[in-house]
């Protein structure tokens, strides 16, 4: 079933790997329209979402697990869009730490287009909540301080993933304005993301790889753990750009 953003308590979501909940914020266009996120979690801050995850793994992940997003058809990109592409993973690989990797996809769909993370130096807060103990509600900024993250995310290590302990991670971007499908905030006039991958799905997904870091992250094999799935519908009949609304976000299966 479909699901709305910016609720106040995770949706549940279960797989065979992984059970919790999962919350998807968006800043909305006018502050007043949603005053409670605005405050807990875009007040004096330019991110435009913020996703947040919480749950138990069902199995220990030998390999790395990545985070990031991927597209349901292969890129086609013109000459202009592929300047735009490729100076966009320039400024990412220099923004964000850790192995970068991405694919513009290929026709038979056995690798996804995509660009992604290891989870565990990506995720902007990452708490672990050891058995007896109570994680931390999800819909505020998770209780990780500054110096534990920075230091989390230039570890270069995979993490430290079991089947006991309760794990609370969030990612947030300041960058990718979902409720009008741009890129935004860059020096360069904002870019509509039809012009990367057209009509295609976006998904935000977490997902164990055993491939090495330079190979190929094929569909098959990959291990989804959580994500979800977001298409954009366009302009409202008065004109106005929507919100995704319920049903326009799916938890993926």
């Amino acid at each position: 079933p479909g699901f709305q953003i910016n609720t106040r308590r995770g949706v549940p979501i279960e797989s065979d790997l992984f059970v919790g909940q999962i919350l998807l914020i968006m800043r909305p266009p006018d502050p007043t329209a949603d005053p409670y996120y605005n405050e807990k979690v875009f007040t004096k801050k330019k991110r435009r979402l913020e996703i947040q995850i919480q749950g138990k793994f069902k199995y220990v992940p030998t390999g790395t697990v990545w985070c990031g997003f991927e597209v349901t058809e292969a890129m086609k990109l013109g000459l202009v869009a592929c300047s735009l592409c490729n100076l966009l993973l320039r400024l990412v690989s220099k923004t964000v730490p850790g192995d970068m990797h991405f694919s513009f996809g290929d026709e038979n769909n056995e690798e996804m287009a995509h660009i992604s993370f290891p989870a565990w130096t990506l995720f902007d807060r990452l708490v672990v909540t050891k058995p007896g103990d109570e994680p931390p509600p999800l819909g505020k900024v998770l209780p990780e301080s500054a110096k534990a993250a920075s230091q989390r995310k230039r570890s270069g290590k995979t993490g430290d993933w079991n089947t006991s302990d309760t794990y609370s991670f969030s990612y947030h971007s300041m960058y990718l304005d979902l409720s009008i499908w741009h890129v935004v905030n860059l020096p360069t006039p904002d870019i509509d993301l039809k012009t990367f991958w057209g009509d295609s799905l976006l998904r935000v997904v977490v997902y164990e790889s055993q491939s090495a870091s330079t190979d190929k992250h094929l569909q098959a094999e990959n291990k989804y753990i959580a994500g979800v799935q977001a298409e954009y519908l366009g302009f409202d009949d008065d004109g106005t750009n929507g919100m995704l609304e319920e049903n326009d976000a799916l938890p993926l299966e």
